[in-house]
């Protein structure tokens, strides 16, 4: 049974100035692989985003729309600059549905221009990420995979620092601070791009962890703020001053490359 009835299952179409071209059903298959590399949902990419939809307020106030938040961070990866930004917002706001729709702009770039997607990006879930590490420790070959996934130069933590309620003891343990903030140590050292995405404020994150030393308080005071607002305004978490931030920046000059 044929399943592309624009190639015939074939894998190349015959386009209008008489070339042969790869068929859309091949470019798929391709896109789906990198797209499982990487941790891309591909039902999130898939969804047309209303702008109007999206009100994403930075530290100072300015508001950002979906896609100019996007190139924001996007333009940072392209020009190597290291970016620390933390997400939050209410459930059901867009925030992990941004964090997909922007790996998707880096595979895109990656097929393009023939990089290594291994080094490019990577989405994981809080609670997968431990999980998997203490699991490292008995497997050699999964620790280099989670050593891989860690060194990519986007890392997105999705429900980062979330408690799981089917917990009786609800706080993360000393061992889990220690290795999260490890993580985010090593990345801000290595001129990396980190994202944390959290239903939560920066403060709330910060009071339902076990870490009497504050290491990972003073690790997020390296983070931008991005709030992904519902009719509900969170408090300022301030940073410290950038070079390059979403508040100063002109992002419509930066994409024209001006």
């Amino acid at each position: 049974m044929i399943k592309c009835e624009k190639c015939g299952d074939r894998g190349y179409v015959l386009t209008s100035q008489g070339t042969i071209s790869v068929c859309d059903c091949q470019k798929d298959i391709v896109y789906n692989k990198l797209y499982d590399f990487v941790g891309i949902d591909p039902q999130m990419v898939d969804i047309d985003v209303d702008e109007e939809n999206y009100n994403i307020e930075t530290l100072n106030g300015k508001n950002l729309t979906f896609q100019k938040s996007l190139q924001y961070v996007f333009w940072n990866w392209k020009e190597e600059n290291n970016l620390n930004l933390y997400i939050q917002g209410p459930t059901g706001t867009g925030k992990t549905l941004w964090a997909n729709n922007l790996l998707q702009k880096v595979v895109q770039r990656a097929e393009k221009e023939n990089m290594k997607i291994k080094n490019t990006a990577y989405i994981i879930d809080n609670n997968i990420l431990l999980q998997k590490w203490k699991d490292g420790w008995k497997d050699r070959d999964l620790k280099n995979e989670v050593n891989n996934i860690l060194n990519r130069e986007i890392l997105i933590i999705d429900e980062f620092l979330k408690l799981d309620d089917n917990k009786k003891d609800k706080g993360l343990n000393s061992y889990d601070v220690s290795f999260l903030n490890e993580i985010l140590t090593q990345r801000l050292k290595g001129n990396k791009i980190t994202v944390l995405i959290s239903n939560e404020s920066v403060e709330q994150v910060i009071v339902n962890i076990y870490d009497k030393q504050g290491r990972i308080a003073s690790r997020l005071r390296n983070y931008e703020i991005f709030k992904f607002k519902e009719g509900k305004k969170f408090k300022d978490y301030r940073a410290k001053e950038k070079k390059i931030t979403a508040d100063n920046v002109d992002l419509d000059k930066l994409m024209k490359g001006e």
